[in-house]
């Protein structure tokens, strides 16, 4: 299952996190091998009573943005503590969820015991949740089904699905450089924009593969980009590693 930190996913319009939901079903389809039906849930905070409905064996796929040093989550306007946010889900998910994956940006960032993901997991374990399995990044991540594929193509070796990008100031003041010039170049957002405007009951399904198609371009690039400077971590670099976290 797929989890949009908002009230009302309707109300987004950011090509990255479309794109990120579409990367989690591509994830979660062979977490579960739901090859034949492609079923996967996509919901929002509106919606969090599905999550009652997560099978033994199913992950969920928690989708936001993250700040360095921050112990709130935010998505479009709407921004919640990661402590309770992990309660309200953790209250409500299925006795059979035990693998939560954390899309947001320094997810797993910080002292121990401190860390977003700390305080997610005591959310989750306040609920009555125990044995859970929480899974986060140290950095500012890269969730993109392209920009995978492109690494892995161009990295020579083996990256892992989700890839962190150097925290080294002068390497993250080139990737920002780098990331604006090819928005310009590719322009994601005005291409997604315009499919919304288009198809204005698409499906959450819909939106996340439209998000990916629009962005295709852009993210191979952008990988590309990032593995010719040496923007990402190498593989196995310990501040690109998951960070695990159990809720007991």
């Amino acid at each position: 299952m797929i989890l949009l930190v908002h009230s009302n996913m309707s109300a987004i319009t950011d090509f990255i996190m479309w794109a990120d939901v579409e990367f989690a079903m591509q994830l979660e389809l062979l977490e579960t091998k739901r090859f034949d039906t492609q079923d996967c849930t996509i919901i929002d905070l509106s919606g969090a009573d599905k999550l009652a409905n997560i099978a033994q064996g199913e992950p969920l796929y928690v989708v936001c943005h993250g700040g360095e040093g921050s112990s709130t989550t935010y998505l479009d306007g709407e921004e919640y503590d990661w402590q309770a946010l992990g309660k309200d889900i953790g209250t409500k998910m299925s006795a059979h969820a035990k693998d939560i994956i954390l899309f947001a940006c320094y997810a797993a960032h910080g002292q121990q015991g401190h860390r977003p993901i700390d305080m997610f997991a005591t959310g989750i374990q306040s609920a009555g949740k125990k044995g859970v399995k929480i899974t986060g990044y140290q950095g500012a991540t890269v969730t993109n089904t392209m920009g995978t594929v492109t690494a892995r193509e161009f990295g020579g070796v083996n990256h892992e699905p989700i890839l962190v990008a150097n925290a080294q100031p002068s390497k993250m003041k080139k990737a920002g450089k780098i990331d604006n010039q090819l928005r310009d170049t590719f322009t994601p957002q005005i291409q997604f924009d315009a499919f919304l405007k288009s198809v204005p009951k698409a499906t959450p399904r819909a939106k996340a593969i439209a998000a990916a198609d629009k962005a295709e371009s852009f993210y191979a690039a952008f990988s590309k980009a990032f593995i010719e400077k040496q923007l990402y971590y190498p593989v196995g670099h310990q501040n690109a590693l998951p960070i695990v976290v159990y809720a007991n």
